[in-house]
């Protein structure tokens, strides 16, 4: 488990600093999405996981934001593009207290809506590949690795619309590769043979300066970042509920501490949603 994170741990001394993000695994979120920006480390990781070895990362984006109007919004973990304009998402999981499938099928459908611009057919949309990384079994079958596809009920006949479904737990070993890179997400060493890229990116972000350095201002930035998107979503719910309540937009603007412009924004965006759902 990390150190406990303080604005004085992260604005410390180098030698405060290491000690923190020495003690970051690849389970931790802020960690895993700074070493993933890293095209070669993100592209041994999806090679190792997928089972596509000659898969070639062209763009990957962590802690990536999605804003919906009106509907809860999503922050991916990560969301890699390949050559062959194939997407990944992968998203890591601690605690076992989530409707996972329903987690994963909500992210899939963010991502559908984000890549198929008005006009597109729906032949359009990327292959897209979900990775849910859990500590835990989810299914509880005692395998690494689980790839879920549809089928038709009553027969053996697979059905293919682009989505793959793979998800992948740290609790068992079953001598797999994949499991050896699990193994790995879980410790706070900084090298394994088998996977020398991701290695080296782990190493430079706990041992080297300017990696230490790059680490503990992500840490911040990502903090503030979910704590305004937290902020703005109690706002907005705030906001719905006044209007229902028809409250004017000065009182309004009195309860959420934004101006009556601000509010107006706010209510805009609601009002269009309540459109698109209409």
């Amino acid at each position: 488990m990390a150190m406990r994170i303080t604005d004085e741990t992260l604005t410390g001394t180098f030698e405060q600093k290491r000690e923190l993000v020495r003690s970051f695994t690849m389970f931790d979120d802020d960690f895993f999405a700074v070493v993933m920006e890293d095209k070669a480390a993100a592209q041994e990781v999806l090679r190792v996981l997928t089972e596509i070895p000659d898969l070639v990362v062209k763009s990957i984006k962590t802690q990536y934001s999605i804003r919906n109007l009106g509907t809860h919004s999503v922050v991916l973990d990560a969301l890699a593009e390949d050559s062959r304009h194939k997407l990944y998402n992968l998203e890591l999981q601690v605690a076992d207290r989530d409707d996972h499938q329903k987690r994963v099928r909500y992210y899939q459908s963010n991502i559908d809506i984000s890549y198929l611009d008005k006009g597109k057919n729906y032949e359009e949309l990327p292959e897209l590949y979900l990775i849910y990384l859990t500590k835990f079994d989810l299914f509880q079958m005692g395998r690494t690795k689980y790839a879920v596809g549809r089928i038709i009920i009553g027969t053996d006949r697979m059905l293919d619309n682009g989505i793959h479904e793979l998800y992948i737990n740290a609790a068992h070993d079953d001598g797999t590769e994949i499991a050896e890179l699990m193994e790995f997400f879980t410790e706070t060493g900084i090298r394994k043979q088998q996977f020398p890229d991701l290695s080296d990116r782990i190493q430079y972000l706990k041992e080297e300066k300017e990696g230490v350095t790059r680490m503990c201002e992500a840490v911040r930035k990502y903090g503030d970042e979910r704590q305004s998107l937290g902020m703005q979503n109690k706002q907005r719910q705030v906001v719905e509920s006044a209007l229902k309540m028809k409250m004017p937009l000065e009182t309004i603007a009195q309860l959420v501490g934004l101006s009556v412009e601000e509010v107006q924004k706010l209510v805009d965006e609601i009002k269009s949603a309540e459109k698109l759902t209409d």
